[in-house]
């Protein structure tokens, strides 16, 4: 009796011994991951850690959840000798890439010639149900001019930029539209 309450008495104790194997994992979030002193969203942030760094896991809750459309569980993890909780949907044992993947910026671009001024128009047309403002950058060789201008676009509609807006496009000349979230346009007219 006394050899089989020491066996029960060792499958409990074995039973709620921590099985995580600590391991090196990389941040995967686009920009940063908040390192905190608790596993929940409103406990205080102690770091941000930028996309590609390198952690070591300790643990981590049992319960999976869902936070920017990612599934995982609280990873604790350390990292530059400090303690903390991360968002484990962000975590991976391959090193990410410099640069997320970025779909292309869903824009096409047409002309038409100015009915006011000199010119041409340029008509930007946006094919997502997103509105967008976006980074506008035109280099003019003839001219030797360069300008930045933000454009806004309506969802599944179109602007239209030119001289009322204070540049003269001509042929020769180099476009290059960003946005965030998209991969940049570079185009010639």
């Amino acid at each position: 009796m006394k050899k089989i309450s020491l066996l029960i008495i060792s499958l409990f104790v074995i039973s709620n011994v921590n099985c995580y194997k600590p391991k090196n994992l990389y941040v995967t979030a686009n920009d940063y991951l908040s390192l905190r002193e608790e596993p929940n969203l409103s406990s205080k942030v102690i770091l941000t850690l930028p996309r590609g760094t390198l952690v070591k896991s300790l643990d981590e809750v049992d319960k999976q959840i869902t936070i920017s459309e990612k599934n995982g569980k609280w990873t604790k993890v350390e990292v530059f000798e400090i303690t903390g909780w991360v968002f484990g949907g962000f975590l991976s044992e391959e090193k990410p890439p410099e640069k997320p993947n970025l779909p292309p910026l869903p824009i096409t671009l047409t002309y038409r010639d100015s009915i006011w001024g000199k010119g041409y128009v340029l008509i930007l047309n946006n094919k997502s149900r997103h509105y967008l403002q976006i980074n506008g950058t035109f280099h003019n060789p003839t001219f030797n001019q360069t300008a930045t201008f933000p454009i806004d676009i309506p969802a599944y509609g179109s602007t239209e930029f030119g001289w009322r807006e204070g540049w003269r496009f001509s042929h020769g000349e180099t476009i290059t539209l960003k946005h965030a979230d998209y991969l940049p346009i570079n185009s010639k007219f």
